[in-house]
């Protein structure tokens, strides 16, 4: 991602712009708003990027990253039913506060 997260930010949205049907550009947007403390925005748009993909898994954890309560952890389990034998999986339930371990 760019050093300046408002400028990736900017860069992101206009890339949805040139590319409306592809999650990219929208994770790219929703990592800027994270990066900037813009927690709600992120969120929102990750529920687009997953809409237009919802077989990404790392887009699911993206929303988890961004959601809390209920919603983080469906989040979560939905990127593990996806893809359950990533690497990532247990760093990534850990760094959310779901505990490790495959169910």
């Amino acid at each position: 991602m760019d050093r300046d997260p408002a400028r990736a930010e900017r860069d992101a949205e206009r890339a949805s712009r040139w590319l409306p049907w592809s999650s990219e550009a929208l994770r790219l947007a929703g990592e800027a708003e994270l990066a900037q403390g813009k927690r709600r925005q992120a969120r929102a748009t990750f529920v687009r990027a997953v809409e237009k993909d919802p077989l990404d898994w790392e887009l699911w954890f993206d929303l988890a990253v961004a959601s809390d309560g209920r919603a983080r952890v469906r989040a979560a389990r939905r990127a593990e039913r996806l893809n359950p034998l990533a690497p990532q999986i247990d760093e990534a339930r850990a760094q959310l506060g779901l505990g490790t371990g495959r169910r």
